[in-house]
């Protein structure tokens, strides 16, 4: 988790009120209970005074990706006493913060805290799917004008697309330009989203797809363009 050592306050909305957390309200997590809890997941988490969200996926290889805003980081987790710790490649030191938990209307939320303090929350959106060239696979690093970085893999002949590290489980448009809905559930827009949310062009390279759920950026999607790689890791 990026700049870990913030102190913010996390508010997270819930059966379309707003909650603001004391952590009393919250069960903290031991070392058994955070491996348990997170390792081989991808989860969708919220800053709230910067008011962003960012996604985390915490590979069973201890390997961690993280996102936030488009910005892609890799690095290592760890648990250390019972403090969750992620080392990011570029990084010198680790930083650590305690991991608390709550269920609400049957969804567990996860807490990061730092001295006391709620900074950020998170919820686990899928599974975290580990990716190497083999089988047949296509891998492609796709990124935007502004750096912002996606990643596909397809297979057509086993009729399989990771995006993004989702597996997408609905219905794909095979041909020469491969359309298929974000699997992430919070690219969705009730009234905007169909089967053609990510448009990848095979012969161009080129890639399309909403950054969010907003009507704006439904209407003017992103293009990156992509390339073959030989795996994402």
């Amino acid at each position: 988790m990026k700049k870990l050592l913030l102190t913010i306050l996390f508010t997270l909305v819930l059966s379309g009120g707003a909650l603001s957390l004391n952590i009393s309200e919250l069960n903290k997590l031991n070392k058994d209970q955070i491996n348990s809890a997170i390792k081989g997941k991808k989860l969708s988490g919220f800053y709230l005074i910067q008011k962003t969200r960012f996604f985390e996926t915490y590979f069973e290889n201890n390997k961690y990706e993280f996102n936030h805003e488009g910005k892609l980081s890799n690095g290592k987790w760890i648990i250390q006493g019972s403090k969750i710790c992620i080392k990011y490649d570029d990084a010198v030191k680790s930083e650590c913060a305690d991991l608390y938990h709550r269920v609400n209307n049957g969804v567990d939320y996860y807490y990061y805290v730092n001295n006391q303090n709620i900074f950020a929350g998170a919820a686990i959106i899928g599974e975290a799917v580990q990716v190497n060239n083999i089988n047949n696979d296509t891998v492609l690093k796709c990124e935007s004008r502004e750096g912002i970085v996606a990643s596909l893999v397809i297979n057509e002949s086993s009729k399989k697309i990771i995006f993004d590290g989702l597996k997408v489980n609905t219905k794909i448009n095979w041909g020469t330009k491969v359309k298929f809905k974000h699997p992430d559930p919070n690219k969705y827009n009730k009234k905007l989203s169909n089967d053609e949310d990510v448009i990848l062009d095979r012969v161009s390279g080129e890639l399309t797809f909403p950054l969010s759920s907003s009507d704006f950026d439904h209407l003017f999607q992103k293009t990156f363009i992509c390339k073959k790689t030989t795996a994402l890791f």
